[in-house]
């Protein structure tokens, strides 16, 4: 049993789930795995609007995910890391902060995060993307960013800029359901820019 373990999802499951609290066991395969780190953005479920569902069916990919829904980086991001070091992973990416209200204690957590992973993988198996582009949220992505990206150069982990200002890859008027999370457009949006790193 692995506390605050979100989901644990093989493209090519081959047994039933066998749940208890909330985790999710399939038997997978040996095609690549891919851990996340997250929050609601990037939890696993149907549908074309999870980017991590898209990268599981279509790049015949096994997620294991520790993401939680409303998961922050002070209070979660330690256990999800924990959970993923022992997974033997190919990649692990992380994409977590927009439900973090303050920057108190944010960088140490979000690095000490970081440095878990980076012992179980490699810093070259790591990626972080920063809180993507919101409409509501604003102010927590322009505080949390830069914490975020110091604490990956502090880790010597790839941080992928996310801010609409920079490259303007994502339209929260369009290209999300609520101003937050990625809709059908912008799923696959969000996808190329992991793909990008992942396969780097």
């Amino acid at each position: 049993e692995v506390a605050g373990m979100g989901e644990y999802h093989g493209l090519f499951a081959t047994t039933e789930n066998t749940s208890f609290d909330n985790v999710h066991f399939r038997a997978l395969t040996d095609q690549p795995r891919i851990g996340i780190v997250g929050d609601s953005i990037s939890t696993v479920r149907d549908g074309d609007y999870y980017w991590t569902r898209l990268l599981e069916r279509d790049y015949a990919t096994q997620i294991v995910s520790a993401a939680v829904s409303g998961a922050n980086i002070v209070t979660h991001m330690g256990a999800q890391c924990t959970a993923l070091a022992g997974q033997n992973l190919a990649r692990v990416v992380v994409l977590l902060g927009i439900n973090d209200t303050s920057t108190a204690g944010l960088e140490a957590a979000y690095l000490a995060g970081l440095q878990t992973l980076v012992a179980a993988y490699g810093a070259a198996n790591v990626i972080a993307l920063g809180i993507t582009p919101t409409s509501s949220q604003n102010a927590r992505r322009v505080a949390n960013n830069p914490l975020i990206a110091s604490a990956c150069a502090t880790a010597g982990v790839t941080y992928v800029a996310t801010d609409v200002a920079t490259d303007g890859w994502l339209d929260p008027a369009t290209d999300t359901s609520d101003g937050v999370h990625p809709n059908a457009v912008g799923a696959p949006k969000l996808l190329a820019q992991v793909l990008t790193q992942v396969r780097a």
